[in-house]
């Protein structure tokens, strides 16, 4: 007997993507605001990546509705932008501005990558949901490349563009979270 796709997917973990997913959001709103210091918003900016990284490794473990290559993808990439958010974290202080832009631009590239290989690979999900997420991968690293290309524009602009990045992936989890099992192709039935 196979298992069906809602057993899969727990009530937890839905509600811990809208929940994580929402704290992320907010930080990525409160960046935009652009009402604190660089140092500050570069800190807000690590603790979502923290979070985004944290995610991504429960995901990996804990969200069974994607295959073996996916939710390795997910601990991998959650484990590679840790040392990121870390020292986004710790060197918002100590560390110039202009080189935790280009950690985080990088780490968020990073992540755009995984969800274009996500997009393209998995074909347990939905079509219009493959292109969706394929199409905010191409977005991520577009406007991360951009935060970084730009030498002319202001750091405060360079951050504005990185909590819109953020914003973006907490919006994908709280989507992920409400829809949850209905990004799935449903199993084709053979009647015999």
């Amino acid at each position: 007997m196979t298992k069906n796709i809602a057993d899969n997917f727990p009530k937890w973990l839905q509600i811990f993507y809208i929940v994580l997913g929402s704290i992320t959001v907010i930080f990525g709103f409160i960046v935009m605001i652009n009402v604190f210091t660089e140092a500050i918003l570069v800190l807000l900016l690590g603790i979502a990546l923290l979070l985004i990284s944290i995610n991504r490794f429960i995901i990996g473990n804990f969200d069974f509705k994607m295959n073996k290559e996916g939710r390795i993808s997910n601990i991998a990439i959650g484990l590679l932008i840790l040392p990121f958010a870390i020292v986004a974290i710790a060197g918002s202080l100590t560390i110039t501005i202009g080189v935790i832009i280009v950690l985080l631009a990088t780490a968020l590239i990073l992540l755009g990558i995984q969800n274009i290989a996500r997009g393209c690979r998995n074909h347990k999900r939905k079509d219009v949901y493959r292109l969706v997420i394929i199409t905010i991968g191409y977005l991520i690293v577009g406007l991360a490349i951009l935060s970084l290309g730009l030498d002319t524009i202001q750091d405060k602009f360079k951050i504005l563009i990185l909590g819109v990045i953020i914003v973006i992936i907490g919006l994908i989890r709280i989507g992920e979270g409400i829809l949850g099992k209905k990004v799935m192709k449903q199993p084709k039935h053979e009647y015999v």
